[in-house]
């Protein structure tokens, strides 16, 4: 098998900044992903990367992207807004679909990312076909709470801004966005499928409430939560899992030699 992936540097433009981007293979079938924000974004970006060099070496297109403020984006994470993500994730597909490969596309939305994800489908109902969701985070107010408790335990509150998390200083209208955020998820007009990583065998309630809410098939994968370490992590179940959402045949998730 021809393991070359072509792999070109984009830019994305957004909210008139040019985002950086990364589009990965050449193929028929085209994939957005859509990452966490702040600190979860570290141990989330390797393995989208291997994910998406897995995916180009059979016929897909995969771009991977960064919102305005973050990574190599221009901008100041602490200017960051939901309304920005989801314009730059809109800004995003439109510019998959603009390649002229193909009039919809598949997304995975990674943690607070999958709601983004939902929103996504939702503002463009016709231009994405399947959604895969990561360990989805629907209650961004809980997770910005827990953020904020997780991220005191470690660092203490020394010198420390009340809306800085693990070094990422949120602005007022993120904070305001998220704490508003304990709704229940968006409907979703397209299929979807979740992967939800644990400790435990079993999915948690509100994340099989979650599953039946939308109708989507719900996989749970055993292992630490790959979002809080930076480490190399083991990918080879999570990446089977994520293949079968995408609707991937036998061919390519048999043999996990193939999905490293």
């Amino acid at each position: 098998m021809n393991d070359t992936v072509p792999i070109r540097p984009l830019r994305i433009a957004s909210g008139g900044m040019e985002l950086a981007a990364t589009l990965y293979g050449e193929g028929r079938r085209t994939l957005l992903m859509l990452q966490p924000i702040g600190e979860e974004r570290k141990g989330v970006l390797r393995p989208l990367s291997r994910l998406a060099r897995v995916l180009a070496r059979s016929d897909w297109q995969v771009l991977l992207f960064d919102y305005a403020g973050t990574g190599d984006s221009p901008g100041a994470f602490e200017d960051l807004t939901w309304q920005t993500l989801l314009g730059n994730a809109k800004d995003a597909l439109s510019q998959l679909l603009g390649s002229g490969q193909t009039a919809t596309a598949h997304v995975l939305g990674v943690r607070l990312a999958a709601r983004l994800g939902l929103e996504l489908a939702q503002a463009n109902p016709a231009g994405v076909t399947r959604l895969v969701l990561w360990e989805p985070v629907m209650d961004a107010a809980r997770w910005w709470r827990e953020s904020k408790r997780r991220s005191r335990f470690r660092l203490g509150d020394a010198g420390q801004s009340p809306n800085d998390i693990d070094g990422y200083v949120y602005g007022q209208a993120m904070v305001a966005s998220l704490e508003n955020m304990a709704t229940p998820a968006p409907s979703c007009p397209c299929e979807v499928g979740i992967v939800t990583v644990s400790n435990r065998p079993s999915p948690s309630p509100a994340m099989q409430q979650l599953a039946d809410s939308l109708a989507a098939p719900l996989e749970t994968i055993v292992q630490p939560p790959f979002w809080l370490e930076t480490d190399v992590v083991k990918t080879e179940d999570l990446f089977a899992a994520t293949l079968t959402a995408l609707g991937e045949g036998p061919g390519l998730t048999a043999g996990k030699e193939r999905l490293r």
